[in-house]
């Protein structure tokens, strides 16, 4: 069967060894690196691009704000042309008014009535023409008294005022008399026992040129003034003469206001104001091209604006990814120094970040060696520290057997001078680096023998600091008078004590343990390893001067050590 399954194996292609079910199907593709000016100048684009739309969008609110308040001024602009307009012909129905009350008027006498009117008007640029209920002209200020006159060219503005018994102003016509375009007020003047007469006040055309000019729109616009059948009386456009139509026609509703027509092959906006005085209208125009030229030209400047700002950005943008690259370039040759354990030498960075970072990886660097420098130390303390670990198993070896009546005593001594070993090695290895507290040591070998009330045991000194070695030789001597203690002495039974007390003095630790016990107990003759520990490695190792006295209520064991085989200052303070 295997032989089988490695065939088939073989001869799958090689997609069949790619991974499947819920596992391939959850595996997406590693992200594509891009270099950091790419991200730059996606950063401008972010900030760019919404920036110019939303400026684009408050130019456009604010250009329709403009040009709602530019129409409001426009369309007040064209009102005040109207009132002008209104002020002139209500002077001209005053001035009618004044004249049907002169007294010849009324007597009838036309000749005086015509130098009176002559004189009146003067300056004016009015003509006044008399006309008789048949409106034929019986007087003509421009004609002298007597004369013939021709007829009137429009009958049916006279027609409508004597009908309707009210004053009424004509559409331009044009004058026969004085051969131009001309627009007029006609009163009609009822008189008692006589026929009904109608005074006509006429002015030319172009008279209200300063009423158009006064008035005038900024700008391309253009005013004209039509009469009540959009034929043109004066206008500020030199293609539109008086007497003209005008190349557009309003709707029947719309009296005024706003709107766009096609004139002249292009689009116009129109404003439009009526007088109800005369039922003449001024009209105001001017292309769509105007009016829309100004947001044109802000949003090209906004473009140009735009586009110059995004290729500085972008410039910058390259500029900056240029020595972000460049700075990265040199991090990454840091780091690989880094890992080859080469020294890593600062570099100067215009970037701060990547200055601390180099900062760090220099100090990674150092950091590193002195690490490794301290490794190899510590291996080589350890391999020494163990050399001594053995030497020191072997002698506890063979003094255990040495004094072992039993193979179970053997086993029972040797366990536990191993388990005090192992205390003073703990206690050791967390505190080697900063040296070992001396009442920690000593309450680490007397912990397994400590009896169940703590004030049986005292203790008492101030703080001293030892060294790995020399702690490895005091825990085992405090170690094996602990077993002694609990074998023969203080912690024997439930009645004993036991005070360890010690100080500095002259250059040297003195360590007194005294038991207290109530009767003396048999000690055995032979010598122990306990006693071998405490004179040969206390006394040869340590130099310590050891006396051992026998009291009737207990023993007594004093050191005194040299301070300078503890190999570490010694730290005051009272325990």
């Amino acid at each position: 069967m295997n032989d089988v399954r490695s065939d088939v194996d073989v001869h799958e292609p090689p997609d069949a060894a790619a991974p499947s079910g819920p596992v391939a199907a959850t595996k997406k593709p590693a992200p594509r690196s891009r270099p950091v000016a790419h991200y730059l100048s996606f950063l401008v684009l972010v900030c760019l691009v919404p920036s110019l739309i939303f400026s684009g969008y408050l130019l456009l609110r604010t250009n329709n704000v403009q040009q709602e308040g530019l129409q409001t001024l426009f369309q007040s602009n064209t009102r005040s042309i109207v009132q002008v307009v209104e002020q002139e012909i209500s002077g001209m129905l005053t001035t009618l008014r004044v004249l049907s009350s002169d007294p010849t008027f009324h007597a009838n006498d036309l000749e005086a009535f015509h130098g009176r009117a002559q004189r009146a008007l003067v300056g004016r640029s009015m003509r006044l023409v008399v006309l008789d209920a048949g409106l034929n002209q019986v007087m003509n200020t421009d004609v002298e008294f007597g004369q013939s006159l021709p007829g009137v060219s429009d009958r049916t503005t006279p027609r409508r005022a004597l009908e309707n018994r009210t004053p009424v102003i004509s559409n331009v016509v044009f004058s026969e008399t004085s051969l131009s375009w001309v627009f007029y007020a006609a009163l009609p003047v009822f008189r008692e026992d006589a026929p009904p007469l109608l005074l006509v006040l006429s002015r030319e055309a172009t008279s209200l040129s300063e009423s158009v000019e006064d008035g005038r729109l900024p700008g391309a616009w253009q005013v004209a003034i039509v009469d009540a059948a959009q034929n043109v009386i004066e206008s500020s456009d030199d293609r539109l003469n008086p007497g003209a139509t005008l190349p557009f026609t309003f709707a029947d509703s719309f009296d005024r206001g706003i709107t766009q027509l096609d004139m002249w092959g292009q689009s116009y906006q129109i404003i439009r104001e009526r007088s109800p005085l005369t039922q003449w209208s001024v009209v105001a125009w001017t292309p769509m091209t105007t009016i829309s030229a100004p947001i044109i030209r802000s949003i090209m400047l906004l473009l140009i604006g735009g586009l110059t700002i995004g290729v500085a950005a972008s410039i910058a943008a390259w500029f900056v990814g240029r020595r972000v690259t460049r700075s990265a370039k040199r991090l990454s040759e840091s780091a690989k120094q880094l890992g080859a354990g080469e020294p890593v030498q600062p570099v100067n960075h215009t970037i701060s970040e990547f200055a601390v970072v180099s900062t760090a990886l220099t100090e990674a660097a150092s950091d590193r060696e002195e690490s490794e420098n301290e490794i190899r130390l510590l291996m080589r303390e350890v391999a020494h520290r163990s050399k001594n670990q053995l030497t020191v198993i072997n002698a506890m070896v063979g003094q255990t057997a040495k004094n072992a009546v039993s193979v179970d005593e053997f086993v029972d001594s040797f366990r536990r001078r191993i388990s005090g070993l192992a205390r003073s090695t703990d206690l050791l290895l967390a505190n080697a680096a900063r040296g070992i507290d001396f009442r920690a040591l000593v309450e680490s070998q007397l912990e397994p023998f400590l009896p169940s009330d703590p004030e049986r045991v005292r203790m008492l000194g101030p703080k001293v600091k030892v060294d790995a070695q020399p702690a490895q030789t005091i825990g085992m001597a405090i170690h094996e008078l602990a077993t002694n203690a609990s074998k023969y002495g203080a912690l024997s039974d439930e009645e004993s004590r036991l005070e360890i007390t010690w100080w500095k003095r002259e250059g040297m630790l003195s360590l007194t343990w005294r038991e207290y016990v109530r009767t003396l107990p048999q000690m055995p003759d032979r010598k122990g390893f306990g006693s071998v520990v405490l004179e040969r490695m206390m006394g040869g190792t340590m130099d310590a001067e050891i006396t051992r006295n026998l009291h009737a209520n207990g023993i007594e064991w004093h050191f005194a050590i040299p301070l300078d085989r503890l190999r570490t200052e010694p730290d005051e303070g009272e325990s």
